[in-house]
């Protein structure tokens, strides 16, 4: 099985399988704010060895890429495969544009040092400049090649797994972050059958879902060690009507009841 390294990170691939994919599942820093459909170029990667193990460029690549990024060995990770390669070919090593800014910035505010020669706030500047540059100039072909190739409604609304979409978000956002938010899809979220607002596709639950989690955990958890908690209101039964209807009852000096109509 391959070896594909992904921001120093080495993981398993399958032959034909695309490295956005792989990055994907294994919760790489990198963008697909399209849902791998070639439409935002935010899985754009940087092969830095082993291009031989990648297919070719193909016409959504063609469309984007000017030959300058091409010739910097920028790939789009939604449309670059793992092939075979022959005896002797270094592994596939790549690092997605998403980190490289990260990483240039972080060492050029002198936070974190990722190499032997340590990026610049320049370097940062540059390669937000210069990748905007390209990536403008490159629109009108990739978005007319996105229209033609994936039809009006798709290309407008690409997202057509929400649940995979999310769940893989919130596993990137797991790893970068180092938190444990858990799946992020509509499916694992109970309906409150007591709100009109119930949840949905487009995530605009997932602040619910936070609120919802914090108040479970808060419910269960037992309270601290020498706490009294507060005894239950008592119940007074109601009393009972007066089934002797309009009788006035007097009490007397001595304390006998007499009633009186």
């Amino acid at each position: 099985m391959p070896k594909v390294i992904i921001n120093d990170e080495e993981f398993e691939a399958n032959e034909g399988e695309g490295l956005l994919n792989i990055a994907r599942r294994n919760g790489v820093h990198i963008g697909f704010a399209c849902n791998g459909n070639g439409l935002c170029t935010t899985c754009e990667c940087k092969v830095l060895e082993g291009k031989e193990r990648l297919s070719s460029y193909n016409e959504v690549e063609n469309a984007w890429l000017p030959v300058s990024r091409k010739e910097a060995g920028y790939r789009l990770g939604c449309q670059t495969f793992v092939v075979p390669a022959g005896a002797g070919t270094p592994p596939l090593k790549v690092i997605t544009r998403a980190e490289l800014v990260r990483r240039q910035f972080l060492e050029g505010l002198g936070l974190a040092k990722f190499s032997d020669s340590p990026s610049t706030l320049g370097d940062f500047v540059g390669t937000i400049l210069k990748t905007t540059l390209d990536h403008v100039i490159g629109a009108p072909t990739g978005m007319a090649n996105g229209l033609t190739r994936l039809g009006i409604v798709t290309f407008l609304f690409p997202f057509n797994d929400m649940n995979g979409f999310l769940n893989d978000t919130g596993q990137v956002l797991n790893k970068q972050l180092g938190t444990n938010f858990g799946t992020l899809t509509p499916d694992s979220i109970p309906e409150n059958t007591n709100s009109e607002e119930k949840p949905d596709s487009t995530g605009g639950w997932f602040f619910r879902r936070r609120k919802a989690a914090a108040q479970a955990s808060a419910e269960s958890t037992p309270p601290p060690s020498g706490s009294v908690a507060a005894p239950a209101a008592e119940k007074t039964a109601p009393r009972p009507a007066s089934s002797e209807g309009n009788e006035k009852v007097n009490i007397s000096p001595l304390g006998k009841r007499r009633r009186e109509k």
